[in-house]
């Protein structure tokens, strides 16, 4: 690869993973952690750098500062196969990743200036001095892939973890933290298979008491997809999600140290990613629902001044610049009719009580 641009698409297709339930017994599997990123794989020809997902959806145009930063490096071409990822706070922020895909290029490269990408790197397909690598072992290409990595470490890139050790593997799934969505097994004398699903993927399971709305089928298919989440109906997870207590800390995998996720994070993020009902309307709706912890004759004193906090939240979300004021209204106009629909039964089912007796 010597031309001067980028391709238009990349080179290799991802290779893919299946899930299953647990880890290989037998021996000659690599190990590595499942991050909470957007998978990219990288494309480096001459001083051009394209960047693309999974699917082969540019990501440059998003991710400007990562683009930046594999344009300086001091290698030739390459192709990388990687996530991406976005540190604030001490733990990898999903959230933050969506927010960069907007329209707008001032409002990704504001966030880009505020909160830069961290490219996480897990494969070598093209080594410089156009070495194909994809049709070698696993084996080979992580060794080839260590070396490379040594001649341009610096701050934005990280060699992902890996490890043969199963007991190790089984760890990270026991406690990596906020940031690790799992683990991934791949055979280390297998090439790179692209579009096939070679590689096994071993989820973190976390639970959370959620309203399902409805469901979508999967795409072409009959079976479903996802699960439409409305607010989640535990006041403990939103005191814990707002409560601003220290949450514990563990050494990460990198030696730094994240954040576990916390009960009510993890809720808000469930239904924040799963449905078209926004965070800000999840928060909103779990501080509603305190309303019905409060008896009967004394719920229109009190829904006022819930209500009024309950729409302060995504302002001040908003107003630190963590979330758009799109975001914020679809929250509050859903919040409100939720509100209303379950006052509305409560009344109702408060007043067939009064006409019983």
């Amino acid at each position: 690869m010597s031309a001067a641009a980028a391709p238009p698409q990349m080179p290799f297709a991802a290779m893919e993973a299946r899930s299953v339930d647990h880890l290989p017994d037998e021996a000659g599997w690599q190990f590595e952690p499942k991050w909470d990123g957007f998978r990219c794989i990288a494309v480096r020809q001459g001083a051009a750098v394209a960047l693309f997902a999974k699917s082969g959806k540019p990501l440059g145009r998003y991710f400007p500062d990562m683009v930046q930063v594999l344009q300086t490096l001091p290698a030739g071409d390459f192709v990388l196969d990687g996530e991406l990822t976005i540190p604030i706070d001490g733990r990898l922020s999903f959230d933050a990743l969506q927010q960069r895909l907007h329209p707008a290029a001032s409002r990704v490269n504001k966030l880009a200036a505020e909160h830069p990408a961290v490219y996480v790197l897990f494969d070598l397909l093209l080594a410089p001095g156009d070495k194909p690598l994809a049709a070698r072992p696993l084996g080979e290409r992580r060794h080839e892939l260590e070396q490379f990595f040594m001649t341009i470490e610096r701050p934005g890139l990280r060699l992902s973890p890996a490890t043969t050790d199963r007991d190790e593997a089984s760890s990270w799934l026991a406690g990596g933290g906020g940031d690790l969505d799992g683990v991934i097994a791949k055979r280390l004398d297998a090439p790179y298979a692209g579009g096939e699903r070679q590689m096994l993927k071993i989820k973190r399971i976390r639970t959370a008491d959620c309203v399902v709305g409805g469901f979508r089928y999967g795409t072409g298919s009959k079976l479903v997809g996802s699960l439409l989440l409305g607010p989640v109906l535990v006041v403990n997870l939103w005191l814990k999600a707002f409560s601003g207590r220290p949450r514990p800390r563990q050494t990460d995998l990198f030696g730094g140290t994240l954040d576990f996720v916390h009960a009510g994070s993890f809720a808000g993020k469930c239904v924040s990613n799963c449905s078209f009902i926004s965070g800000e309307a999840a928060a909103a709706g779990w501080l509603f629902c305190l309303i019905f912890l409060i008896p009967q004759p004394l719920r229109s004193a009190a829904a006022l001044p819930i209500a009024a906090v309950s729409l302060l939240i995504p302002a001040l979300r908003v107003a630190f610049g963590r979330h758009y004021l799109s975001d914020a209204v679809l929250g509050w106009l859903s919040s409100l009719v939720i509100f209303a629909a379950l006052l509305a039964l409560s009344q109702t089912t408060h007043g067939r009580r009064i006409s019983e007796n």
